[in-house]
């Protein structure tokens, strides 16, 4: 029977099927099962052949070339500091540092790295640092931050520091044990010399290694973890300007870790979702305009002859497997070769060409750092640390003509080499940190104190300006006045007898500045005070200046919960009370006096020294200013301070003792300029609880005027 005719075939597979024994039933189904799972096995196979070997093959040789790949940064010189002739006040020495190339096995890595720290003697304080190091390098994964810090996030290692300034004994270790600790190396590096150790301490300041909170304010400014940063001084100051630029190198490394060679790297800095383009040697940048939704990065060309620029963009739910963007660039040069390199967002996309990872050569050096010179004159900062001696104090020199300081220091300093030794010596560490009278603090900038007699200065500009102080106006002082129930007693209790305005300064009678003040009231005195340049920071080119205060009605009413009082006002006429004034900001004032009336911009910076027709002069009576002169004048001749009459100089000065409620010993200052008829030096000398001011600080100015520095200075 023909049962392919008339629609018999499919009766005919059934008779069959119903024909067969029943175990041969089951075992036909199962080979028809088997059959089918081996063709859908085959056909995932094929299909994951083929998408490893075409779709992915570029995203997984980059997984691999970034294991093969380490980043290594070079350092960069820091900028020199000089003093006004040149002589060096920072410079840089060689070093070798250790560092450790990181693998994707973080647990591996802190293992090797913490026996590496303990072979190479670091405590746990100092392992603990290395590790964070390891650590902070595989968190960054955004684009910013990776554009920001020319990090390449996950794509390939990166270099970690494990100890600077390493000695000839772990040189030889690390060296000796390189099977042990393979991703180990040694790099030539710059360490930090400061040759006038502690003389221009606080001016020079010291680099110390930045700080997590440092890192998260300046990470956008190419700042990384494991950086040197100024710490204090020129250093924290211009830091900025004196780190100069690192560069980078791409190095191979074999499975180990251990480098096999390398090519360089060009850092940049770009916008947000930008990229990075390198043609040749110059370095251009694709704004958000040019690359837009850069999640996938870009791929790289490598194309010669000439073509106009085109772009494919595609999407997400388009094609998965494939970049979102693309941009191709042909050269329309002479036929070399275009290469873009560009930065990626997504870890394990390595920049290529055709398929093969870039290790190409378009090189930018570390870029040292800029050199500062500065007005300080060594020798004299010198001379003046050695008078200082032992007293707990501070000491301004200054330009009176331009504001340029000639020498500042502070006393207890310090020597800032300590901190550019290896590890920093713990055992000087801890002694300054355990200083009762803080080595690190900058008492000319950091800290403000109560002015006395020297405030004076402000009482009769104000009191001038006011009509109190007239040039035939005089006071009588008997020791003492009385303002409504109390007694106020000048410093000279028999009393000074009838003082006209240049007595008044000369012989600092509190009686006469006291009845000036109760006239004029603390409004205008207030008023002196701000337009002089107290109660804010001077701007000096140092940094954390502490501003000062020069208190009024509503300062008193917020802070003591007190209204003004007739006393206060006459406290503040005297310079004692709420005042706080720094020595940067006394010494604008010494120089005012002597320029005849002219506010000078304080500077350390040479590039800052500003032209004489440009400074801003106080709106006061030109006779106010004289009277001044005069008076400071005759406080040297025939006044409080004497001991500055010296033979070869004619000098201006003025005494101040203000009271140290809390510790009961008064600090001592005195203010002078010199010479007398042409200024070119403003000294502010300050001693700490130092006793009266025409018995130890004006002794010391003496000492100053008579140093030789200052000698040779004057003759210029």
């Amino acid at each position: 029977m023909n049962y392919y005719k008339k629609g018999y075939a499919k009766d005919y597979e059934e008779d069959f099927y119903r024909s067969l024994p029943h175990a041969e039933k089951h075992t036909f189904h199962r080979e028809w099962i088997s059959m089918v799972l081996l063709v859908l096995v085959l056909a995932g196979l094929f299909y994951g052949l083929v998408r490893l070997s075409i779709f992915k093959y570029s995203f997984y040789q980059a997984q691999a070339a970034g294991n093969r790949i380490a980043k290594i940064t070079l350092p960069a010189p820091r900028g020199e500091i000089h003093d006004r002739k040149g002589r060096p006040l920072a410079i840089n020495h060689a070093v070798y540092d250790c560092f450790f190339i990181s693998s994707t096995n973080i647990d591996q890595d802190v293992s090797d790295l913490t026996a590496l720290a303990s072979m190479l003697g670091m405590g746990a304080e100092q392992t603990d640092t290395v590790v964070s190091r390891r650590i902070e390098a595989g968190s960054a994964r955004s684009l910013e931050s990776e554009l920001w810090a020319t990090e390449w996030g996950e794509l390939g290692a990166k270099s970690i520091l494990v100890k600077r300034d390493l000695n000839q004994v772990e040189v030889a270790a690390i060296l000796e044990r390189k099977l042990e600790f393979p991703r180990a190396y040694i790099e030539r590096s710059f360490g930090r010399s400061y040759p006038a150790g502690e003389s221009a301490a606080h001016i020079v300041g010291y680099l110390q290694e930045i700080s997590r909170a440092e890192l998260d304010e300046w990470q956008r400014l190419g700042y990384r973890m494991g950086d040197m940063v100024g710490k204090s001084g020129l250093e924290r100051h211009y830091d900025n300007i004196l780190r100069g630029r690192p560069g980078e190198q791409l190095v191979a490394v074999d499975a180990r870790g251990q480098i096999l060679g390398g090519a360089q790297f060009v850092p940049a800095v770009v916008p947000n979702n930008g990229a990075v383009v390198v043609r040749g040697d110059e370095v251009a940048i694709l704004n958000e305009g040019d690359v837009t939704e850069f999640s996938g990065g870009i791929r790289i060309s490598l194309l010669n002859g000439t073509a106009t620029a085109t772009r494919s963009v595609y999407s997400p739910g388009e094609n998965s497997e494939r970049i979102e963007q693309e941009i191709l660039f042909r050269d329309t040069g002479n036929g070399g070769e275009f290469r873009n390199f560009i930065v990626f967002r997504r870890p394990g996309e390595a920049a290529q060409i055709d398929g093969i990872p870039v290790m190409r050569n378009p090189v930018i050096s570390p870029v040292s750092g800029s050199l500062l010179r500065t007005t300080i004159d060594l020798d004299m900062q010198r001379d003046i640390n050695v008078i200082l001696g032992n007293h707990v104090g501070s000491v301004v020199a200054m330009d009176p003509r331009n504001g340029s300081i000639l020498a500042l220091v502070s006393e207890p300093g310090f020597d800032p080499n300590l901190f550019s030794a290896s590890g920093a010596d713990r055992s000087g560490w801890n002694a300054i940190l355990s200083d009762p009278h803080f080595p690190l603090l900058n008492r000319a900038v950091q800290n403000a104190y109560v002015p006395g007699s020297t405030f004076k200065l402000v009482t009769f500009l104000a009191g001038y300006e006011k009509g109190s102080i007239t040039p035939g106006r005089s006071w009588l002082c008997q020791g003492r006045i009385e303002i409504g129930d109390r007694y106020f007693n000048c410093w000279k209790r028999s009393g000074h007898g009838r003082v006209d305005p240049v007595r008044a300064v000369a012989d600092s009678c509190d009686v006469a500045f006291w009845l000036i003040g109760a006239e004029i009231g603390q409004k205008a005195i207030t008023d002196m005070a701000l337009r002089t340049g107290f109660g804010a920071p001077t701007g000096i080119d140092l940094p954390f200046e502490k501003g000062g205060l020069i208190p009024d009605e509503e300062w008193k009413l917020n802070r003591w919960k007190e209204r003004w009082y007739t006393g206060d006002t006459l406290n503040m006429s005297i310079g004692q009370g709420f005042l706080q004034v720094n020595l940067i900001q006394q010494a604008v004032l010494t120089s005012l006096v002597a320029n005849g009336g002219y506010l000078v911009p304080p500077h350390i910076n040479q590039l800052l020294t500003p032209d004489p027709s440009m400074l801003e002069k106080l709106n006061v009576p030109d006779s106010a200013i004289n009277f001044l002169q005069r008076g400071m004048r005759e406080c040297i001749t025939s006044g409080t301070a004497r001991v500055c009459n010296l033979n070869w100089i004619e000098l201006a000065g003025k005494t101040g003792t203000a009271d140290d409620p809390p510790r009961k010993e008064p600090h001592s200052w005195f203010i002078s300029y010199g010479p007398y008829s042409s200024p070119k030096l403003a000294l502010v000398v300050f001693l700490e609880n130092g006793a009266h001011g025409d018995i130890v600080a004006s002794a010391l100015s003496a000492q100053i005027w008579n140093c030789e520095s200052v000698r040779a200075y004057l003759a210029e």
